[in-house]
């Protein structure tokens, strides 16, 4: 038999969801910056949208995000100096 204590809470089984600032803070970006990406679509960012006014991050989908794009990162730098490596000789 398991142990009620150390059932799972019905919290525990969602995510942590982010504002604004929050959302801001881990990417280190400023809250406007963070604003118009999501106003605009310009970046790829995930994020749950409840109302006109009412947008809200999952901290895990920001971590995941960003992931991939040093990962991203990375692999554009080493393309670019693969190419021009037959420039400086």
């Amino acid at each position: 038999m398991s142990d009620p204590r150390k059932q799972e809470k019905p919290r525990d089984r969602f995510p942590v969801m982010l504002d604004y600032r929050a959302a801001a803070r881990l990417l280190c970006v400023a809250v406007g910056t963070l604003q118009a990406w999501v106003s605009t679509g310009r970046v790829d960012l995930p994020f749950v949208r409840y109302s006109d006014r009412t947008v809200r991050f999952i901290e895990e989908d920001l971590v995941d995000w960003i992931e991939r794009r040093r990962k991203e990162g990375k692999e554009a730098y080493a393309a670019h100096v693969s190419e021009n490596e037959g420039e400086r000789e």
